[in-house]
């Protein structure tokens, strides 16, 4: 869809793995710190106006200084052919570039904005998602290994000896392991990196103190501004409104803002209030 912004940066080929979405990787959902809109564009023209609304978002970002954040710009590729879940017909979005902005806090939270511009037919999607981390639940590892490894196999070695029965019991055996860390492994295929996917499976409540809290609220207040406010650039030049940009902005401004989230993180759906709390 947007020739030169995909050249800048990576292209992964969704194929059968349509799990691949980036959204399933960054953790909880911050409902009040995410935007979609649509807006009316002229079919000959929303093309264009998409890549420049992500070579500006890049050029302002670059220009910032948003200290350890990571930035990258990923193409999802959804290919129709083989086994994959996109159907023969063509659509306008079967390529979707992200761009995607990240931050580790010292305490291991991870903060991630998600950014792409989509068209469909003469409209022009916006969406900005917003989405925290928490760090790796070392007790709940643990605590499946021992149920699903180690009580299961103590539970069959007795009986093993029994002639006829061992190859079975093995089966079996290898069968609950497979069954229970079946989450894992796709974590595992999804990220590419065993530390991340177990944080992803074994996420650990949000822990939002003070410091932890500063570091997420900065990272999190400082992109989205910055975000926004390079989209009210383009819009601007192309007679685009900005009323729901600018309702967002001063949203993003507010002190003590208290920013509900829904998300699922390892087959467990969280749903509570995370306070953002420092003004920008």
């Amino acid at each position: 869809m947007t020739g030169r912004i995909v050249e800048q940066g990576k292209i992964v080929d969704v194929g059968v793995s349509s799990f691949k979405d980036p959204a399933n990787l960054a953790g909880l959902y911050i409902d009040s710190s995410s935007l979609y809109q649509t807006y009316r564009v002229d079919r000959n023209k929303v093309k264009q106006v998409c890549e420049r609304l992500y070579q500006h978002l890049v050029e302002q970002v670059n220009k910032q200084n948003l200290g350890d954040a990571k930035f990258h710009i990923v193409t999802y590729r959804e290919d129709s052919t083989g086994f994959s879940q996109v159907s023969t017909r063509e659509y306008d979005n079967q390529e979707r570039t992200y761009i995607l902005i990240t931050r580790d806090t010292l305490r291991s939270t991870r903060a991630t904005v998600l950014v792409r511009f989509l068209t469909y037919g003469e409209n022009l999607y916006l969406g900005i998602g917003t989405y925290i981390l928490g760090k790796l639940n070392l007790c709940a590892f643990i605590r499946k290994i021992v149920l699903t490894v180690i009580i299961p196999w103590f539970a069959i070695a007795p009986l093993s000896f029994i002639p006829g029965i061992n190859q079975l019991l093995f089966i079996v055996y290898l069968c609950i392991i497979a069954f229970s860390w079946a989450g894992l492994i796709q974590r595992i295929l999804e990220v590419g990196d065993i530390k991340t996917a177990l944080r992803l499976e074994f996420n650990k409540a949000l822990d939002l103190g003070s410091f932890n809290l500063d570091d997420v609220g900065m990272f999190i207040k400082s992109t989205l501004h910055i975000t926004v406010t390079s989209i009210q650039d383009v819009f601007e030049q192309e007679g685009l409104p900005v009323e729901t940009l600018d309702a967002f902005v001063q949203n993003i401004n507010v002190s003590n803002v208290n920013q509900s989230f829904t998300g699922t993180v390892g087959g467990v759906t969280g749903k509570g209030v995370v306070n953002v709390n420092p003004s920008i």
